[in-house]
């Protein structure tokens, strides 16, 4: 019986797949993936689909492939915030084989060259960013952000709603050669027109 791989490519540079995850991708006879995913693999010689916003017209193309060996190339770790929830609704658990990968979260922490097993873990993407309110009071918290729910516009909500002028460290682009880490003050950020998603790790030791 084929498998269907959900493969975690990592943060997006290519030094950060793990070497399962390029074996799978190598042996997959269809990649499906966003265009940054699928330029990881340019040598790859079977049929490969683009993941856009169209997620019903990549389940079908999936299910008509389940006789071939797939592999679906989903950013970071495929157990944080991807494709993989949708999958399963949509294949048998039997068939399908995650490899992991690592998170921007993950590298994010290591950059910063600080723990994360006490973090709290939220995904701005797509939300409304009222969401962002019980959670002003949280010690060591990561974000990830989108063109919507901007660093900045997070920072101005976080000092209107109560939350404290803490350390927050903007962690765009990471393992690409435009990589960037920096700290800000809560009150600096929301002055500034930082609109790249990103991580945001916020160090909230006053709360």
């Amino acid at each position: 019986m084929s498998l269907l791989h959900v493969v975690g490519i990592g943060p997006g540079s290519r030094d950060y797949l793990i070497p399962k995850a390029v074996d799978t991708v190598n042996n997959a006879q269809v990649l499906v993936g966003g265009k940054r995913a699928l330029a990881l693999f340019p040598e790859h010689r079977g049929e490969k689909m683009v993941i856009t916003g169209d997620l019903p017209k990549v389940i079908a193309f999936i299910r008509s492939n389940l006789h071939k060996e797939i592999a679906v190339l989903v950013s970071g770790d495929p157990g944080f915030h991807s494709l993989l929830p949708i999958i399963r609704k949509s294949f048998p658990s039997e068939r399908i084989q995650v490899i992991p990968g690592i998170s921007s979260v993950q590298l994010a922490y290591a950059r910063l060259a600080l723990p994360w097993q006490d973090a709290t873990l939220l995904s701005l993407h797509g939300k409304e960013l009222s969401i962002l309110k019980e959670y002003l009071t949280a010690p060591n918290l990561a974000l990830l952000t989108d063109p919507v729910n901007s660093p900045s516009q997070i920072a101005a909500y976080w000092l209107e709603n109560g939350g404290t002028d803490c350390t927050v460290y903007l962690c765009e682009h990471l393992s690409y050669e435009d990589e960037n880490v920096q700290p800000y003050l809560m009150s600096a950020l929301a002055n500034q027109q930082k609109t790249t998603p990103c991580v945001m790790v916020i160090k909230n030791e006053q709360a």
